[in-house]
């Protein structure tokens, strides 16, 4: 009987050791696996700073075929393949990424901003309101929405959205910019003057936001300081046919036809902008063929 006892303890002791070892050996496993899955991370960063993209894509897909569920990497990897110009990938990734942390901000703007560069606004517009309701304070995402509600025509969104960009950053020349565009649509011209002096004051050498104030003042028949501004724009900007436009524009208004004329024959130099401008030469040049 003692035999037996004591040899059923050794039995029973040895398939416990059989089932512990085995999961012993499996967590030193998954461990080493982890290591290996960072290592290769990190080594995609560093490959990603050198502008070794294609490595660096290798890198972080290797890692994440060690670890799947590693946002960061899945973040990663959508940025070189966005740096690589593969967008298609690159929105892939990143959509990997918000599918494992929904509350990933930044993953969210970055999908938003492969969406805007395939043009696809609404989806765009959605990606971009995911990235703000997981992080409010966030005036790239308020600026990047209201960029595509521009482009999708719906001016009193993108005024909203523009406005909000600056509320979180006063300093953001382009969104106070953006906001004098949309609000010029919408017909608001004075507030547009307002938005555009506001991102002069903070970026003088924009030439097109010194365009874009030289039209709105036209636009409320302020022609003197019309010109004034597309004059401004020109010493930034030289030769920017839109902007001779404006001038010709004004001194037309003004009865300075002179020099209307030789606004509009050098915004003629610009093919896009030459049928426009022959056309403004040709009635001025010939007032009674066009009087009736």
């Amino acid at each position: 009987m003692v035999k037996m006892s004591l040899y059923r303890s050794v039995f029973v002791c040895g398939i416990m050791a059989l089932l512990l070892f085995p999961l012993s050996l499996s967590a030193q496993d998954a461990q080493a696996q982890n290591v290996e899955a960072a290592e290769k991370y990190n080594r995609g960063l560093e490959l990603t700073r050198a502008g070794n993209l294609t490595e660096a894509i290798a890198e972080f897909q290797a890692s994440l075929n060690l670890d799947s569920l590693n946002v960061s990497a899945w973040y990663a990897l959508g940025t070189a393949y966005k740096r690589n110009k593969n967008y298609d990938r690159a929105e892939y990734a990143y959509q990997k990424a918000v599918t494992i942390n929904p509350r990933y901000a930044e993953a969210h703007y970055a999908r938003g901003l492969i969406q805007q560069q395939k043009e696809s606004y609404a989806k765009a517009i959605e990606s971009f309101g995911q990235a703000i309701n997981n992080n409010t304070d966030y005036p790239k995402a308020f600026y990047s929405m209201g960029y595509c509600h521009l482009k999708l025509k719906d001016n009193e969104k993108a005024a909203d959205a523009f406005q909000r960009a600056t509320t979180l950053d006063s300093t953001y020349d382009k969104a106070y910019k953006n906001l004098g565009v949309a609000l010029s649509n919408l017909g608001n011209h004075e507030e547009a003057i307002e938005a555009y002096k506001k991102a002069i004051g903070i970026k003088p050498t924009d030439g097109v936001a010194y365009y874009r104030l030289a039209a709105a003042y036209n636009k409320v028949g302020n022609h003197v300081e019309a010109i004034n501004a597309a004059n401004s724009c020109l010493k930034h900007k030289a030769n920017y046919a839109p902007a001779h436009l404006e001038l010709g524009d004004a001194y037309k208004k003004l009865g300075q036809y002179d020099n209307a004329i030789a606004e509009y024959r050098n915004a003629a130099k610009n093919p896009k902008y030459r049928r426009a401008a022959e056309y403004e030469i040709e009635l001025l040049e010939n007032p009674d063929k066009y009087s009736q």
